[in-house]
């Protein structure tokens, strides 16, 4: 992430500036400063909703943090349940304070959204999302801002995110979700409902049949 920079505008004779935006690493947040109005770099927003739109939005490693008016909530690795269901606290690409990332079982079951157009202009970038349906990455049009997190630069980025956590799990078919969006666990003591069964990880995974209606669901 690059610096706070003034520009280069600024002389003797001219003290003029106008209020732009950076992200500063040290806290996290998009703050304010004085921009001389010519030079400086690309961590230089003309407002706050577009700092925080590009820079706050972008803090997880995948999918965009748990966010309350617009900014992100923190959380303590230490501690459990200090994030909502489907999110699980991580470190930030950027900053001091941990946040709520999505999991991967809540982000690659997300139908794809194309998104909306970004301050004014319409653009299509290729991105990819994976359909749970088929277990497969595709390919879709993205306008740019917004959507939802099934949204990955590459299909290897699909790939590496969700085909291998199902891999990992349930040899790439998607195991049972509890009701707080965890993989459902299990054990000699605490069994999986019916259609599903314990595999040598502790996790429910479907049976061939269950696995065949869920295709066709």
């Amino acid at each position: 992430m690059l610096p706070r920079e003034i520009g280069s505008c600024w002389s003797k004779k001219n003290k003029l500036s106008v209020t732009r935006y950076y992200f500063d690493t040290k806290t996290g947040t998009c703050r304010s400063f004085n921009y001389s109005g010519c030079g400086g770099n690309d961590n230089n927003f003309r407002t706050l909703d577009q700092c925080d739109g590009f820079c706050l939005a972008q803090q997880c490693e995948i999918g965009i943090a748990y966010r309350t008016d617009a900014l992100n909530i923190a959380c303590s690795p230490y501690m459990p349940n200090t994030c909502p269901k489907q999110f699980t606290c991580r470190e930030p690409l950027f900053g001091p304070v941990s946040i709520c990332c999505p999991n991967p079982e809540a982000v690659c079951k997300e139908m794809p959204s194309a998104g909306t157009n970004c301050f004014g202009q319409r653009i299509a970038i290729q991105r990819y999302y994976f359909d749970q349906t088929v277990q497969q990455c595709r390919s879709f049009e993205y306008f740019g801002c917004s959507g939802n997190n099934n949204n990955f630069r590459s299909k290897m980025d699909c790939e590496n995110f969700c085909l291998a956590n199902y891999d990992k799990v349930c040899g790439g078919i998607a195991p049972l979700e509890d009701p707080s969006g965890h993989l459902q666990k299990c054990s000699s003591f605490m069994a999986c409902p019916s259609g599903y069964h314990c595999n040598d990880k502790q996790y429910c995974c479907p049976t061939s049949g269950q696995y065949i209606i869920l295709l066709l669901s």
